[in-house]
């Protein structure tokens, strides 16, 4: 890697070893949800590179709407708090009971095995998570600005590796 660039503009070079943060570059905020919650939408979530998420201290499987949505919550949090210094205000304990009701109408998820070799541990370390698409339908318009936000930034665990990239797709 020599140099990392943003809509063209060098960002980062190996030479300088130095982040140029310009005005121009995107903040990273959470956008607010509209007034009244949709009913009826529908959304497709694409995980692209491995999903790694833990519920209830075992690795998810599964992804029900709500263990997504804890997971969502738990990356807008470490981020806004890191990078704003303050929780965002959000609903915690509301949002992941009205994530209970969101169905999940189709999955092509499966487990991909993944792992790669840590110079440090001197062994190889799992990246596997859950890969494939999966379908979610219900109230959802509280949902988007996390669901935008972990867009933007991946979602779960290891996303210093790329892991949790998903791509997010409106259906309705």
């Amino acid at each position: 890697m020599e140099t990392v660039s943003h809509n063209g503009r060098i960002v980062y070079s190996q030479e300088d070893q130095k982040l140029q943060m310009d005005e121009d570059l995107p903040r990273l905020t959470l956008s607010t949800p509209p007034e009244k919650a949709d009913s009826g939408n529908r959304v497709m979530i694409q995980l692209k590179t491995p999903l790694r998420l833990k519920f209830q201290n075992r690795h998810a499987t599964k992804l029900p709407f709500h263990i997504l949505t804890r997971a969502m919550l738990r990356r807008v949090s470490t981020i806004l708090k890191s990078y704003n210094g303050s929780e965002p205000p959000l609903d915690y304990r509301g949002l992941t009971q009205r994530a209970e009701v969101v169905r999940t109408v189709d999955s092509t998820l499966h487990w991909n095995n993944l792992k790669r070799y840590s110079n440090r541990q001197k062994q190889k370390t799992p990246l596997d998570g859950m890969m494939g698409t999966i379908t979610y339908e219900g109230a959802l318009g509280e949902f988007w600005p996390l669901i935008e936000f972990c867009e933007k930034t991946n979602v779960g665990a290891k996303t210093a590796f790329g892991l949790g990239e998903i791509t997010v797709v409106k259906l309705n």
